[in-house]
């Protein structure tokens, strides 16, 4: 008897991640079709339009008869309105998502306030993602900020209390090398940490994530330590009907094409295609890590960004079932912005100038696209989040 409660919860939180799969393949064929609005050369030959008035005067003035003509407007606007149906009409999804850091839960709001502030954004911008920040696994296989769980769990229960439709991943960084901090992914006590602990994360009577995103830093291409890892951390969650993002890493200095690249920077540094395909068949989403070029110039980071966009969109469309693609966009704090990251060379304007271009120069892959991430919520000012309200939000 000791096992219902624990078989009861488990059924309870598949069911919950069932409906939330279902949710978030809603919202990747709702962005797919908004995109074919966004972008004409995406639009299927043959879809409904509205005819023109000058179209229904030249069938009076051919002879057509005035009560053919009407059948024929009629017809028209009928398939208008279906392809609409098809296309969500005014029902949006949500498909943005948020890196969520650990300011959220401080002190300088109250719990109410922090709350209120991020669901109205959350609504207001589309976003049904959130990127929860959790921990940092350190060298010794410690998670760091232990402390400050029961508090967030806090807040977890009362965000998934007033909005049970935000799909939540914890957010976990872990560091591959010695100069960040990292160890040796063939020690097994090091695999087993973050095991364990993505196991507790999903739990339904715990914290109740949907999922765990881990940001491994940084991943070499084929790599097969780390897959195996990715391998066992892919099975523990499925068997919990919970899913894995992953953090992925751009072509920062590709052999074979001709883009902008920071000069420090070596020439090969970027994942093969088999590497980019093997991961998006064990995660539910690659993450885009495209707030990271190094790059002295605003028309330089659209162009690496566009190459990006659409090299992955293109690769991740060659495999059948695999990851959406999600894309980072910077919102750097002018006086606070890392090294490397400048906020006139990385910002809205700029990534949202190479999405849009490398969506464009995908084509039919494009519809692996499933939505922006914004990097990062505690560098966002109110004049960025209007921006990408106006910018993109609007627009779609």
């Amino acid at each position: 008897m000791s096992e219902l409660p624990a078989q009861t919860s488990r059924s309870r939180l598949r069911q919950r991640q069932q409906r939330r799969q279902e949710q978030q393949q809603t919202q990747r064929e709702n962005v797919s079709r908004r995109r074919l609005r966004s972008f004409p050369q995406l639009r299927p030959r043959g879809a409904f339009r509205w005819p023109r008035p000058h179209e229904i005067l030249a069938m009076l003035q051919q002879g057509v008869p005035l009560l053919v003509a009407i059948i024929v407007v009629a017809v028209i606007t009928a398939g208008f309105m279906y392809f609409n149906s098809l296309t969500g009409g005014e029902t949006l999804a949500r498909p943005n998502a948020l890196w969520l850091g650990p300011g959220w839960t401080d002190d300088s709001q109250s719990f109410d306030e922090a709350l209120d502030t991020l669901l109205a954004r959350a609504k207001r911008h589309d976003i049904g993602t959130l990127y929860v920040w959790v921990s940092a696994l350190a060298a010794d296989n410690r998670w760091l900020g232990q402390d400050q769980l029961p508090r967030l769990r806090d807040y977890l229960q009362e965000l998934r209390r007033r909005e049970d439709s935000l799909i939540l991943y914890a957010w976990l960084s872990v560091p591959l090398t010695p100069a960040l901090g990292g160890g040796n992914f063939q020690d097994e006590a090091r695999a087993q940490a973050i095991l364990d602990f993505s196991h507790e994360l999903v739990q339904a009577d715990r914290y109740g994530f949907d999922g765990v995103l881990l940001n491994l830093q940084p991943l070499p291409t084929d790599d097969e330590v780390v897959l195996r890892l990715l391998r066992r951390v892919r099975g523990l969650l499925q068997a919990e009907g919970a899913l894995l993002a992953l953090a992925a890493t751009p072509d920062y200095h590709p052999v074979a094409a001709d883009i902008p690249a920071a000069s420090g920077i070596r020439s090969g540094t970027e994942w093969s295609a088999s590497f980019k395909q093997e991961v998006a068949l064990l995660a539910d989403e690659l993450v885009l890590q495209a707030h990271n070029s190094y790059l002295e110039a605003g028309v330089d980071y659209s162009a690496w960004l566009a190459y990006q966009v659409q090299v992955y969109a293109q690769t991740l469309h060659e495999v059948s079932e695999g990851a959406r693609l999600v894309v980072d966009i910077p919102t750097y704090d002018t006086d606070a912005a890392a090294v490397g990251h400048s906020p006139a060379v990385e910002n809205l304007t700029t990534a949202l100038r190479g999405l849009e271009n490398g969506l464009a120069a995908a084509g039919e892959a494009a519809e692996t696209f499933s939505g922006l991430a914004i990097y990062r919520d505690w560098e966002t000012s109110e004049a960025e989040w209007a921006q990408f309200y106006q910018l993109w939000v609007r627009t779609r």
